[in-house]
């Protein structure tokens, strides 16, 4: 059976479902023997971010640098906060594509490992391990920034009833199904009805359009 709304798991602070927020957050919070520690990696990181990138990327690699402390043991104990600094953020400008000069903003691997003053060798090989470690691809929906979820379809495959489907093409009521199992980040009809409200109202019914009904059965599970 579908889980129904009634049974599905609510946020993290109680909202109900229907409510557009992105999902998928991470906590700042360390472990006590590694703040200190993480405090030094984020002032290295925001630096760079605030001269070459914005902040969306200083957020995500900070997001990233917390869940790496939070490793027992965690490969940020040991070696230069320079050299991890310089692969988290490159780990993160591999998955978002921040080599790509069509992108915005952009830059260069070697100017990541210039700035913070490390061979190109040892910073590839850290941001791998973080990568690895940390499953920091272009697929993975956590470690993309906001600006590009809608440009990332790995975001909303879905298998519903055995079949591969794209969640924004599901009806309302399979989104919300999705968005409460934690599958998709937000409910994309609830946006899409959120930017519409914004751009100002349109000559047609206040009435919601029919929407086809979930599935009484079947699974719906992340692809």
């Amino acid at each position: 059976m579908v889980s129904t709304l009634e049974n599905a798991p609510t946020n993290w602070d109680g909202r109900h479902p229907h409510t557009l927020v992105v999902a998928m957050a991470h906590s700042e919070r360390v472990p006590k023997p590694m703040q200190e520690r993480f405090e030094s990696l984020c002032e290295a990181t925001d630096a760079f971010c605030d001269l070459h990138l914005n902040g969306e990327y200083r957020q995500l690699i900070r997001e990233l640098l917390a869940a790496l402390c939070l490793k027992r043991p965690s490969p940020l104990a040991r070696g230069k906060v320079t050299t991890w600094a310089a692969a988290a953020v490159h780990a993160i400008g591999t998955a978002n594509f921040l080599f790509d000069k069509t992108q915005t903003p952009h830059c260069k691997s070697p100017q990541i490992f210039a700035f913070f003053g490390v061979s190109a060798s040892n910073g590839q090989t850290r941001s791998k391990q973080l990568r690895d470690l940390m499953g920091v691809d272009c697929f993975s929906p956590e470690w993309t920034l906001p600006s590009r979820m809608d440009a990332n379809p790995m975001v909303w495959m879905v298998e519903v009833d055995g079949f591969i489907r794209d969640a924004r093409s599901l009806p309302l009521q399979v989104q919300e199904i999705a968005w409460a199992k934690g599958l998709i980040p937000y409910i994309p009809a609830l946006k899409k009805s959120s930017s519409a409200a914004k751009h100002g109202p349109e000559t047609r019914s206040q009435e919601p359009e029919a929407t086809t009904p979930a599935p009484d059965h079947g699974q719906l599970g992340l692809f």
